[in-house]
């Protein structure tokens, strides 16, 4: 008897990043489309690597989505290990620059509204070399949380535009497209 499995599997680093990803996708995930939390970007990459080789998931485009991080070392690991991907139309590696939290930081003007506050230019300056310790600063200033940050509609709408979610809701489009 064959699974039942979703045509697209996209694989994030951790649970917030999977909770986050399925908030901003949800209209275009549907049900050929799943987001799994992998514990940590090692896992990540070997799950990736798993589903990309196994037998049983033959035909199931998988995305994975892992940090850059400062260093770069595991970006660099998953590109040598899964290769670029860029001949193969069922795997996607794309990499956030340099954390995934630098989604929230498209637009200044729009985070501010949706923060009611000013960012500073220093403030703004580290988002874009440590978003998620800026989305912390940020948060705990205005004791919120993000959930409260992504319960905004105005400020998902600006999410659902980003680049990178253009990308990943291109992928999913392909999938769901293919004839398998």
């Amino acid at each position: 008897m064959k699974k039942e499995i979703a045509r697209t599997i996209i694989i994030v680093e951790g649970l917030a990043e999977a909770k986050f990803l399925k908030k901003i996708l949800l209209p275009s995930l549907g049900n050929e489309a799943g987001v799994v939390a992998a514990h940590g970007i090692v896992n990540a990459i070997s799950m990736a690597y798993e589903l990309r080789n196994s037998q049983d998931y033959l035909g199931t485009r998988v995305l994975l989505m892992i940090d850059a991080d400062r260093d770069h070392r595991n970006a660099e690991y998953a590109k040598m290990l899964l290769g670029p991907g860029v001949t193969d139309p069922f795997f996607k590696l794309l990499i956030m620059q340099p954390e995934f939290e630098i989604l929230l930081f498209q637009d200044k003007k729009a985070l501010e509204v949706a923060l009611d506050t000013t960012i500073s230019s220093i403030v703004w300056e580290l988002s874009q070399r440590a978003p998620k310790d800026a989305l912390q600063l940020l948060l705990a200033e205005r004791r919120m949380v993000l959930d409260d940050l992504l319960s905004m509609p105005s400020f998902m709408e600006l999410l659902r535009r980003a680049p990178q979610i253009k990308e990943i809701q291109d992928f999913i489009s392909a999938a769901e497209k293919a004839v398998y």
